[in-house]
């Protein structure tokens, strides 16, 4: 399961989650560096996938004169290579701070943001909510377009005119993918939904 939209923003327990494995990234809303990133993996189905390569610190053992090797029966046997301490200490100490704040309150503020921000879009004439209603079903991201606008100009005008900055949507649909972390203020959200009011009035 990717959870690289997940970790840090819904509470969750991963067994409670019913999936065989998780990844997650140390950067997005764990609020670390980029180019960390964990593996879990449930116990019971460590050896449905085969280790095609086998690094530093992924054996239990290892005989060099032999050429033998044991992996553990953990989710270490996936590790290859040594890790970047200055990024796993990074990342714990954001997640230390995000744990001080509190799962449920950093939900809870996201699910109030997004809200805010569907129900506007809802009231502008040619906006269309791409991300489902549902905050259990959006995390933080909100996607939407604007009639008549294509995604990278839309992101442009909204730059240039309210130094607002919005990626234009990667993919198909034409729009914008934004981002709503929960220290986001909610004059921010009406700032968006403003210039988009301004943007499709032209």
């Amino acid at each position: 399961m990717d959870l690289a939209h997940s970790g840090g923003v819904v509470p969750m327990k991963l067994r409670d989650l019913g999936c065989d494995y998780a990844g997650l990234l140390s950067y997005k809303w764990m609020m670390a560096p980029y180019a960390a990133g964990a593996l879990w993996a449930r116990q019971e189905k460590l050896h449905d996938i085969e280790v095609t390569y086998a690094g530093g610190r992924s054996e239990k053992w290892l005989d060099f004169a032999t050429g033998t090797y044991e992996l553990p029966d953990t989710a270490q046997r996936f590790q290859y290579g040594p890790w970047s301490w200055p990024l796993v200490h990074a990342w714990a100490t954001s997640v230390d701070w995000l744990s001080g704040i509190g799962t449920q309150a950093i939900w809870e503020r996201v699910c109030l943001l997004t809200d805010r921000l569907k129900t506007g879009l809802a009231a502008i004439d040619g906006a269309e909510l791409y991300t489902p209603r549902a905050s259990a079903a959006s995390a933080a991201l909100v996607s939407f377009g604007l009639r008549g606008w294509k995604g990278v100009e839309l992101a442009a005008a909204l730059r240039q005119g309210w130094n607002i900055v919005i990626k234009p949507l990667p993919h198909s649909r034409e729009g914008l993918r934004t981002s709503l972390p929960f220290y986001l203020l909610e004059s921010e959200v009406d700032l968006l939904l403003a210039a988009l009011h301004t943007l499709k009035a032209r």
